[in-house]
Formats: structure tokens, sequence, C-alpha cells
């Protein structure tokens, strides 16, 4: 099926110009395969909330129905699902375009060929420093997982890959070398966001703005040595200087705020930020009809 322009290929005036919620997040699972030190929804371990495949299919139609351009699954850990190929094929079906956002450890050559059977644009994978500082957040070992996870569904599945990095307070000095390293590795592009102390984390992580100056001037010293377009930075635009990123569609989509986010508890929410768990609830699919709560949130946007 044809599918919407990817997020990061649409005219800031194009998107403008759109009525409506142009992005969607589904959190699919709270379930986890980690216990990131840091994880705003607290996943991994015990009982967790999961969207069961039938409500999935009720999402994902209605989202196509409202129009809905793109799409990103979440969790938790989305490839820890034994139906997420089922649930990607429903997706397939619709014009939307598709993110996953993953932790990479579960990536193995079989499934990354796997996922090369359908129509992603881009599989988004968390890293959170160099070696240390990642397996020291996410655990002994993570690091060479998600790194082989990224090489996976850059040889085996052919999908460009995100690399999706957490500022902390603590790992904003690997930021230059992480980023040549991932270049190295086939990633597409760097996606540098902000630690909160929310979930399991705590003000400690939190990178306050001398950190972000730092890896902002970081960044700078590496002009020339990575691809064009490699960093995007997610942050709104704590600090003017940050205005080096003002032609980045991406920053001005996200700055625009038209992204409704479904959890795995259910809740329906705008302007949603799993670091610092702000957005206005807008209802529970478990408990009303999405429809409906699509339908009210489209008519105010």
């Amino acid at each position: 099926m044809q599918k919407y322009e990817p997020l990061e290929e649409v005219s800031p005036v194009e998107y403008a110009d759109f009525k409506g919620i142009y992005r969607a997040t589904v959190h699919v699972t709270d379930r986890c395969n980690l216990r990131c030190l840091y994880c705003g929804f607290d996943s991994g371990g015990g009982e967790r909330a999961e969207i069961p495949y039938e409500t999935m299919a009720n999402v994902v139609s209605t989202l196509a129905r409202h129009q809905i351009r793109h799409l990103d699954l979440s969790g938790g850990e989305v490839t820890i699902r034994k139906d997420i190929f089922d649930i990607l094929r429903l997706i397939d079906q619709t014009p939307m375009s598709l993110g996953i956002i993953s932790n990479g450890t579960l990536i193995t050559p079989e499934m990354a060929e796997n996922l090369g059977r359908y129509q992603i644009h881009a599989v988004k994978i968390s890293f959170d420093g160099l070696r240390d500082n990642h397996d020291k957040l996410r655990g002994e070992g993570n690091y060479d997982r998600a790194m082989n996870g990224l090489r996976n569904v850059v040889d085996r599945a052919g999908i460009k890959t995100k690399a999706l990095m957490t500022l902390t307070a603590y790992n904003g000095q690997d930021v230059g070398e992480l980023a040549k390293v991932l270049a190295d590795s086939g990633a597409w592009r760097l996606v540098i966001r902000g630690c909160d102390s929310n979930g399991r984390s705590n003000a400690d992580y939190v990178p306050t703005e001398k950190h972000i100056d730092r890896v902002y001037r970081d960044l700078l010293a590496l002009e020339g040595q990575l691809p064009e377009e490699f960093i995007e930075w997610s942050f709104i635009n704590p600090f003017p200087h940050l205005g080096i990123w003002a032609n980045n569609p991406y920053v001005m989509l996200e700055e625009s705020g038209r992204h409704m986010t479904i959890l795995a508890n259910g809740d329906v929410m705008v302007d949603y930020c799993s670091f610092c768990a702000n957005g206005s609830k807008e209802g529970n699919l478990f408990e009303q009809d999405l429809d409906e709560i699509v339908s009210a949130i489209i008519q105010r946007t």
C-alpha cells in the first residue's frame, strides 16, 4: 500500500497546513527485558500493562480512518511481543508511515530479516553513551547487544536506523565519539533527547544547561566529520544557541504539538512526554470508544 511521507520528509509548511493529529505513538506493552535506571515508565519485571492484539487491531484501524500520517510503536520493549509481526501486518495494510522504538537487544539476524518484510520507515534503537555508560544504565553487555541489533537492521532488513540517546548528567562526554561510532556502523541519524526525573529516574540524572552546552559544542567540533543532517535534537529549544537546528523539520514538527500517545494502560494523551510525565489525558480506550476520543481531539486542533 502507498504510504504517507515519513515525518522527517514533510515540509514545515505542509505540516502547518495539516488539520488534526499528525503523529501517534502507541505503547504496545510495558513489558521489557531490561531495567534501565532512568526508565520513565518503570518498565520491566513483574506484571505489566499490554494492549491485547484485538484492541491493537481497533487502534490501527481507528488511527488510519482518522488519517493519522505517522505511527511509532513503543514500549516497554516492542520486540518482546510474540505477536509483533501480526501487528506489523495490520499496519502494512494502512497508509500510515511506521517507526519502531526498541532497545535493540532482541533484534537477532532472523528477527531483522522478518522486520525487512514490512514497510517500516525506521527502527529507532536506544543508546545511552559508549559501552561503559550504556551498560551502567542498561546492564552489562547490552551496549554490544544493541549495536549488534542496529547492524542487523541495517544489514539484514535494509531499514533506516535511528539511534536514540537520552542525555543525562553523566553521559554527555560520550556524544561526539558515539556519533562517529554510530555513523560508521550504518546508523542513519542520532537523536538526542533529555532525561527528566520521572519513573525510575531522579533529579540526579537530569542534564543541566552546562551539560547540554558541552554537548552542543562537542557536536559543533564534529562539523564535516558526520553525514549531513546526522544529528536530530529533540529538546524543545531549551537554549537560543540550539537554533543551529532550526532548519531541521523534525524539530519543527515536535514543537507544533500535534502528537497523540496511547499508553499500554489504555490512556490516550495529547502532547505527552514520557520523560517529563506531562500531557493532557483525553480518555482511556478500555473505558471509552477510541473513535470518539480521537474525533474529539481532532475537532479541537
